[in-house]
């Protein structure tokens, strides 16, 4: 069963558009509009490593962006000094395909650092995942069942255990390992929850809602005018792998005088941000993690004042 999901076509323009709308008259839609806008940015389907699932959507969206070896997309505006760096964090948690068994379930390990919460892994029970084949398009196979194993299940049904990602079976409709790979599914083949965009009452809500908005706030920012001196924006892949992706990217850049995270509190190993732009949400680190469009206007404009726009 496929579900088409949704291109981010006019996320940029939606969320600079209702910016720019400040009369009290037209607040609600306004608000309706940054919140849709920055929905999708958390529907974007972007697995640690293959980043260019998400690249490939965007870069049709924005114009003016290139995308680099490691699948970080960025866009250069302005020349001359100071020289600034404005970067956010475009992956995502997610797994990766480690076994198929004979019996034609999937087997998952996470990818990247340990998830922020010790339920995070069981949110995954009885709902819907999506994993991407090598030729299952940019949709991937199919969206499937999450399910542990029922053994387990009779075992321990009267305690508390913990359900962690070793006890997920992902049930894809096969029968045997042969039918599973028929559908083309394959080790190490990247896998998300298949969770759709969200908001209520002006809020957009979803799993890294706060990172994601960052990515929104400096996608529209890119869009502006630069006063003096060069921006280099990033959306950074990786950066659940101690930031890999963008300390590449710094890497090849060479000298810059300002470096600017938006989104995110930089971990792991690698040249530390000048500063942080982190943005006020609700439920933090939950599965409905939620950023009002209040503070995504708020995030929109401190982060064009740190990219000099």
């Amino acid at each position: 069963m496929k579900r088409k999901l949704l291109v981010p076509a006019a996320l940029v323009c939606a969320l600079a558009c209702a910016v720019a709308t400040r009369a009290s008259a037209q607040g609600i839609p306004a608000d309706d509009r940054i919140a849709e806008a920055v929905s999708r940015w958390i529907s974007l389907p972007a697995p640690a490593g293959s980043e260019d699932i998400a690249a490939a959507r965007l870069k049709a969206a924005l114009p003016g962006w290139t995308r680099d070896a490691v699948g970080n997309l960025l866009r250069t505006v302005g020349s001359g000094t100071p020289r600034r760096v404005i970067a956010c964090a475009l992956d995502v948690s997610s797994y990766a395909v480690s076994e198929i068994t004979d019996q034609g379930y999937v087997r998952l390990h996470r990818a990247g650092a340990a998830p922020p919460h010790p339920l995070w892994d069981q949110a995954l029970e009885a709902q819907r995942v999506r994993i991407f084949t090598a030729h299952g398009g940019e949709n991937g196979v199919l969206g499937v069942g999450a399910i542990f194993n029922g053994h387990f299940a009779q075992q321990h049904r009267a305690d508390t255990t913990v359900i962690g990602v070793d006890q997920i079976w992902i049930d894809v409709g096969a029968s045997s390992r042969a039918d599973a790979e028929k559908l083309g599914i394959a080790l190490l083949d990247p896998v998300i929850a298949d969770r759709p965009a969200w908001t209520y009452e002006g809020y957009a809500a979803g799993p890294a809602a706060g990172a994601r908005a960052g990515c929104a706030a400096v996608a529209t920012a890119a869009q502006g005018t630069v006063a003096s001196g060069e921006t280099v924006f990033i959306l950074a892949a990786q950066h659940v792998m101690n930031w890999s992706g963008l300390n590449g990217a710094l890497a090849r850049l060479g000298r810059y005088d300002d470096l600017t995270l938006i989104g995110a509190v930089r971990g792991g190993r690698g040249a530390p941000p000048t500063k942080s732009i982190v943005p006020r949400t609700r439920f933090t680190g939950s599965l409905v993690e939620s950023i009002s469009a209040a503070d995504a206007r708020d995030l929109l404009a401190r982060t064009a004042s740190a990219a000099g726009v």
